[in-house]
C-alpha cells in the first residue's frame, strides 16, 4: 500500500513536470470559489434529506427494499447493497447514513475554506510549490465530489423506480450516464461511506492540521524531481493516507482548477443552482407518492414535468463539465 501510493504520486508529479508539459496554476481565489460551490451542493443535499420526516424515511426504506426484489430496479438494488455494506440503519430509515456523512463533509470543507489563507500561503500553487498536505486536501474535495454526485444520482434513480402506480413509472427514465456512474463507483462509494462514518469533520481537519504542522513534504525537490523519498507514509493516520491516495490518483484537479477554471466554473455554478430546485421537486413528488395522491392530479403531474425539465438542463451541464474534465 505504501509503495503503491508513493508510485502513484511520483507518476502524477512526473507527468506535471515532464519536458513540454504546461504548468498548471491553481489560484487561491479559484480554489476557494470551487470549494464554496461544492459546499453549496452539499448543503442542498442536506436540505433534501432533512425534508423527509422520520415516518417518510421508514416508508421510503420499505419501498426501496420491496423494489429491490426486481433486479431491473438497479438503483434500489444498489441502495440495498450500500446499506448492507455500511451496516447501519439505512434499511429501516432511508438515507440515514447519508445524512450524517453529508453533515460532516460540510463541516470539514467549511474548515478548509476558513483556513485557505494559511493552507495556501502563496497567491497560487503549482506542483513546484505544492505540499503533501495540499494533496490530502485535494483528496477530501475529490472524495466529497464523488459522494455528492453519486448520492444525488442515486436519489434520482430511486425516485424513478419507486414512483410507480399500477405498474407504470411516473417519471421519464433517468439519463443513462447516472446509473452507469452508480454501477461504476458502487464499491468505492461504500468504502467512502464506511470511512466517513468512522471519522467525523473534526477528525478530518485535525489530522490534516497534524500533517501541515509536523509531517509536511514538498512535492518537488530542489533539483525539480519528485520528492517522494522524504514521505514518511507510515507516520500518517489511515484517515490522511486515504485522502492522500485519493488526491494522488485524482491529480487531474491541478488541471481543472488551473488556469482555465473560468471555462468550467459557470457550468458548475449553474448546476448547483438547478440541482437545488431539481432535488426539491424529487422530495415533493416522493411525498405525494407516499400520500397516495392521484398520479393524474395537477399537483403530481406538475412535479413530474419540473423534474423532467431539470433533468435535461442538468444533463447538458454535466456533459459540458465532463467534456472538459476528460479532455486530454
Amino acid at each position: 500500500m505504501v509503495l503503491d501510493f508513493v508510485k502513484e504520486l511520483g507518476q502524477a508529479i512526473m507527468k506535471e513536470i515532464a519536458p513540454g508539459a504546461k504548468m498548471n496554476t491553481i489560484n487561491k481565489e479559484d480554489f476557494k470559489e470551487n470549494l464554496l460551490i461544492l459546499i453549496e451542493r452539499l448543503n442542498n443535499l442536506q436540505n433534501t434529506l432533512a425534508a423527509f420526516s422520520t415516518q417518510d424515511r421508514q416508508v421510503i426504506a420499505d419501498k426501496i427494499y420491496k423494489a429491490s426484489n426486481d433486479r431491473n430496479n438497479l438503483a434500489c438494488n444498489a441502495y440495498v447493497t450500500i446499506a448492507k455494506g455500511i451496516g447501519r440503519n439505512d434499511l429501516r430509515s432511508a438515507f440515514d447514513s447519508f445524512t450524517y456523512i453529508t453533515k460532516h463533509y460540510i463541516g470539514a470543507l467549511e474548515a478548509i475554506e476558513r483556513n485557505t489563507a494559511t493552507t495556501f500561503k502563496d497567491k497560487a500553487i503549482t506542483v513546484y510549490n505544492a505540499k503533501l498536505s495540499q494533496v490530502a486536501i485535494m483528496g477530501v474535495i475529490e472524495e466529497a465530489e464523488t459522494f455528492v454526485d453519486f448520492t444525488i444520482y442515486l436519489i434520482d434513480n430511486i425516485s424513478y423506480e419507486i414512483c410507480e402506480n399500477n405498474g407504470v413509472k411516473e417519471l421519464p427514465m433517468p439519463k443513462k450516464y447516472r446509473i452507469q456512474k452508480i454501477q461504476k463507483h458502487l464499491t468505492e462509494y461504500i468504502q467512502i461511506c464506511k470511512n466517513r462514518m468512522a471519522s467525523n469533520a473534526s477528525v478530518i481537519t485535525s489530522e490534516i492540521d497534524r500533517v501541515k504542522n509536523n509531517l509536511d513534504v514538498s512535492l518537488v525537490d530542489d533539483n525539480n524531481g519528485p520528492n517522494t523519498g522524504f514521505i514518511q507514509f507510515e507516520k500518517y493516520s489511515p484517515v490522511v493516507r486515504n485522502f492522500m491516495q485519493t488526491g494522488a490518483r485524482k491529480f487531474i484537479i491541478f488541471r481543472w482548477l488551473g488556469e482555465q477554471w473560468n471555462i468550467i466554473k459557470h457550468s458548475r455554478y449553474l448546476k448547483a443552482k438547478k440541482e437545488k430546485e431539481w432535488m426539491e421537486s424529487h422530495v415533493a413528488l416522493l411525498k405525494l407518492q407516499l400520500q397516495n395522491v392521484d398520479p393524474n392530479s395537477d399537483e403530481y403531474r406538475k412535479q413530474v414535468k419540473i423534474i423532467a425539465a431539470y433533468d435535461e438542463m442538468i444533463a447538458g451541464l454535466d456533459q459540458k463539465i465532463d467534456a472538459y474534465l476528460n479532455e486530454e
